[in-house]
């Protein structure tokens, strides 16, 4: 058997390893070294990337030279442009988008605004205007108001118009525009308007709210219409509409029509010009029934009869109203 010489530092094939505690550090200490430097230049590689991005957006290269302007027509698009603090030239991520926001919509017009980015270097914005649905009559101006009761503008003088004006209103405060128009006899006449279709609306000229239940509209050919209360104003403002569509403005009866009583929910009555005894009850039963053109002019020639019938709101006889 081989002997070990006493000073020979090589230890024999059967003899482990030193696994002393300061061996096991060192290695350890290795380690983490290795991991830490992979975490570092990790680090500083994501750092560049942010530096080199932040760089970007932040350059000439990202500031906007388009501004693309939709949905307007009571506001101009320079109105537009200068309520959104003048975008063109500003940084696109700069750009204080929700500061814009609010500013088009404090204006009168702007029922909603909406503004969207896009890289590299534009911006669109898209409005929603309210529309003037009836101008108020007050002291000698005119104040346009849209159908959630905003004052839009007011005028000293109104020209070519194609809404209905609303007399018969005396307000004691004037709101600036953009502010609620707070009325009693104003809330009935706007739900009066609101109540119209598009197509009757284009064809009403005034609407008289002087007294509280007896509600006057005015065509634009003339005719009076009698409208009395709000109540149940959507059915009845419906039944009108068809009224002129399918008797009125389709000559289904002969003659000039004097008025048109719609303050009974079941059946307005039809008057014409210098005929007395020529009150035509129009049988609607139901706001969208239609009529029947050729029953109407029988009745107007005399070989129908008109038959009474009690209105149930009232309780009144419409003979009697006629």
């Amino acid at each position: 058997m081989l002997k070990r010489k006493k000073n020979d530092p090589t230890p024999s094939p059967a003899e482990p390893a030193d696994e002393s505690p300061s061996g096991q550090l060192e290695e350890r200490a290795g380690g983490r070294k290795r991991k830490l430097s992979a975490e570092f230049q990790l680090t500083i590689i994501l750092s560049v990337i942010f530096t080199i991005i932040v760089s970007l957006a932040l350059s000439p290269l990202m500031n906007i030279d388009a501004v693309a302007i939709t949905g307007n027509q009571a506001v101009s698009k320079q109105h537009v442009t200068q309520l959104a603090n003048h975008p063109q030239g500003q940084n696109l991520f700069l750009y204080k988008k929700g500061e814009a926001i609010r500013s088009l919509e404090s204006h009168p017009y702007i029922k909603e605004a909406s503004i969207h980015r896009h890289l590299p270097h534009s911006l669109s914005i898209e409005v929603k205007e309210r529309r003037a649905v009836g101008v108020l009559v007050n002291r000698g101006i005119f104040l346009q108001f849209s159908a959630d009761g905003l004052l839009l503008n007011s005028t000293p003088t109104l020209e070519n118009t194609t809404i209905p004006i609303i007399t018969g209103i005396s307000l004691k405060a004037v709101p600036q525009p953009g502010g609620k128009i707070k009325n009693e006899a104003f809330e009935q006449a706007l739900a009066v308007v609101n109540a119209m279709p598009k197509d009757l609306l284009a064809g009403i000229q005034e609407i008289n709210i002087a007294e509280k239940d007896n509600i006057l509209a005015y065509t634009s050919n003339g005719i009076e219409v009698r409208i009395g209360s709000i109540k149940k104003i959507e059915s009845r403002m419906s039944a009108l509409n068809d009224i002129m569509k399918q008797v009125i403005l389709s000559n289904a009866v002969q003659g000039k029509v004097e008025y048109i009583d719609m303050r009974y929910s079941k059946s307005p009555i039809l008057k014409l010009k210098g005929q007395d005894g020529s009150a035509i009850p129009l049988d609607m039963e139901g706001a969208g029934m239609p009529i029947s053109a050729e029953r109407e002019a029988q009745r107007v020639e005399g070989t129908t009869e008109a038959v009474a019938e009690g209105d149930p709101e009232t309780g009144q006889d419409e003979n009697d109203q006629a």
